[in-house]
């Protein structure tokens, strides 16, 4: 027996109406707005309450629900125990499922997936083919997109980024203006935020970029942290809002310099550092005192720095 019907005509034209009793909802209620029965399954437990509106070619099943003035629209699906509220957008081919919850005025849409107890509010957004699961949490401005993967009990908040592959697992925390991408790997108890970068705990060989204000002290600190293992070190480039295409070019350059050729670690390192400089240059720092620096720092491995 089919469990609701579409009102036709009247103040509620459009919404559903249950037809029977079912998990919390009672023969009689009203429910939300639906299309077609093609975005409510008859089946289980699920319903649109409220002013939740569900529509297109979207489909919520199981025991989802969708309540107070959220929308799921496009092709997406919101399934299991899901639970969509607020005003909260799901939509495009997005995929909600497990426990996961989507709420306040947070929006998950392209091809990204949200499950297992994953919660993702305030204004946060996940899109992409980013995935979220396990324990994690995205809020504040958050974004993740990409193929970006968060797990674990993982938590990224405030205006941080995610994207690329990196991969934001254990319990790591993203947070301020930090950004991650490219193929980074930030996990257990590791914290990247605004301007500063903690190592809690062990953090596998990544390559890992923070993006936030610098300082011309940052910039320093970051070139002779690097003299002690070059070829071990994690990747650390910070920038100033504004520069990101710049930043993104210089960082690919560096990356494959460092990790993928068949250079020395002395090589390694002055192609490193005169990457930094061309970054600090880029940045508007003295071009004269960074090309010091680097000398500097490599004097005791360099026959002739000024090649």
């Amino acid at each position: 027996m089919d469990k609701y019907e579409i009102i036709q005509d009247g103040e509620n034209k459009g919404r559903i109406k249950a037809l029977r009793s079912f998990g919390n909802v009672k023969e009689g209620d009203i429910g939300g707005f639906v299309d077609c029965e093609n975005n409510l399954s008859h089946d289980d437990d699920c319903w649109v309450y409220d002013d939740a509106v569900v529509h297109g070619k979207a489909n919520v099943y199981g025991n989802a629900v969708v309540y107070d003035n959220a929308r799921v629209y496009g092709k997406a699906e919101v399934s299991d125990k899901a639970n969509v509220y607020g005003n909260a957008i799901v939509h495009d081919d997005a995929i909600v499922y497990g426990s996961a919850k989507i709420y306040d005025d947070a929006m998950v849409y392209g091809k990204a997936l949200v499950y297992d107890d994953a919660v993702v509010y305030d204004n946060a957004r996940v899109c992409g083919k980013a995935n979220v699961s396990d324990d994690a949490m995205v809020y504040g401005k958050a974004l993740v997109y990409d193929d970006a993967i968060v797990y674990g009990s993982a938590k990224i908040y405030d205006d941080a980024m995610v994207c690329g592959s990196a991969r934001i697992y254990g319990n790591a925390l993203v947070y301020g203006k930090a950004n991650v991408f490219g193929k980074a790997n930030v996990s257990d108890d590791a914290i990247v935020h605004g301007n500063e970068y903690e190592e809690k705990k062990d953090i596998e060989k990544t390559e890992c970029q923070m993006y936030a204000d610098c300082t011309k002290a940052d910039l320093i600190d970051i070139i002779k942290d690097l003299q002690a293992e070059p070829a071990e070190k994690q990747v650390n480039i910070r920038c100033l809002e504004g520069k990101m295409s710049e930043l993104y070019a210089i960082a690919e350059t560096l990356l494959d310099s460092i990790y993928e050729s068949d250079l020395n670690d002395i090589q390694k390192l002055r192609t490193l550092l005169n990457l930094y400089t061309d970054l600090g240059q880029d940045l508007g720092f003295d071009a004269d005192l960074l090309e010091h620096i680097a000398c500097d720092v490599i004097d005791e491995n360099c026959v002739d720095c000024e090649d």
